[in-house]
C-alpha cells in the first residue's frame, strides 16, 4: 500500500463522511437541542462507533458474509429496522420548553450515538466491500488494516466536530417547543428515510 492509495482512501472516506447519515443526524440533533454541554459527548461516541464498525466489517461481519452470502440481507434488515425505530421514536417525542425539558443522561447520549454509528448497515457493508480494494495482500494485513481503519475513524470524527460546532451555534433558536417539535419531525423523518435507503440500496 503506497502513498497514492492512502491519499485516495482518505479522499473517499472524506466524501463518504461529508454526506450526512444517521450518525451526523444525531450529532446535529443533540447539538441543536442541548448545546455543547451535551452535544460534545457525541464526538468520542462517533470515534468509538467508527472504530467498532471497522472491527465488525473486517471481523464478525466479514467472516459471516463469506460463509453466508445471503447474510447481507439480514444485516441490512436489522440495521434498517433499528433506524426506523429511532425515527418513529423521534417523531413521537413530545416537545417541551427549555425550562421543563430534562436533559438526557450523558451516558445515554454517548451510547445512543455509539450504537447507531457502530451498527449502521450501509457503513459496515461499505467497509466490507471497500477495504480490500486498498489492501496489498503481499504485505502484512494487520498494519494496513490499522492504517485504513484509523483514517476512516479520523475523517468521521473531524466531520462530526464540524457539524457539531455549526449546530451548537444555532442552539439558541431551538428553545421554543414549536421549533423542537418541528426538529423532532424533521430528524425522525430523515432517520426513517435512512432506514429505507439502507434496506433498498
Amino acid at each position: 500500500m503506497d502513498l497514492a492509495e492512502i491519499i485516495s482512501f482518505t479522499l473517499a472516506c472524506s466524501i463518504l463522511a461529508s454526506v450526512p447519515g444517521p450518525t451526523l443526524l444525531l450529532v446535529i440533533n443533540y447539538a441543536l437541542r442541548y448545546g455543547r454541554s451535551i452535544g460534545r459527548l457525541s464526538i468520542p461516541a462517533v470515534a468509538l462507533g467508527d472504530a467498532a464498525a471497522v472491527l465488525l466489517s473486517l471481523g464478525v461481519v466479514g467472516i459471516t458474509l463469506k460463509q453466508w452470502p445471503s447474510g447481507q440481507l439480514f444485516f441490512k434488515v436489522v440495521g434498517s429496522a433499528y433506524l426506523f425505530y429511532l425515527g418513529i421514536q423521534q417523531i413521537l417525542q413530545k416537545a417541551q420548553s427549555e425550562e421543563t425539558a430534562a436533559k438526557p443522561r450523558r451516558r445515554g447520549v454517548a451510547m445512543h450515538i455509539f450504537i447507531v454509528t457502530a451498527f449502521n448497515p450501509k457503513t459496515i457493508i461499505f467497509l466490507f466491500v471497500f477495504f480490500p480494494k486498498f489492501i496489498d495482500f503481499h504485505e502484512p494485513y494487520l498494519s494496513q488494516a490499522i492504517i485504513l481503519g484509523t483514517i476512516f475513524t479520523f475523517t468521521g470524527v473531524v466531520l462530526a466536530i464540524v457539524y457539531h460546532f455549526i449546530a451548537s451555534l444555532a442552539n439558541r433558536f431551538f428553545h421554543d417547543p414549536l421549533y423542537v417539535r418541528r426538529l423532532n419531525l424533521l430528524m425522525g423523518s430523515f432517520l426513517c428515510l435512512f432506514g429505507l435507503s439502507a434496506l433498498l440500496f
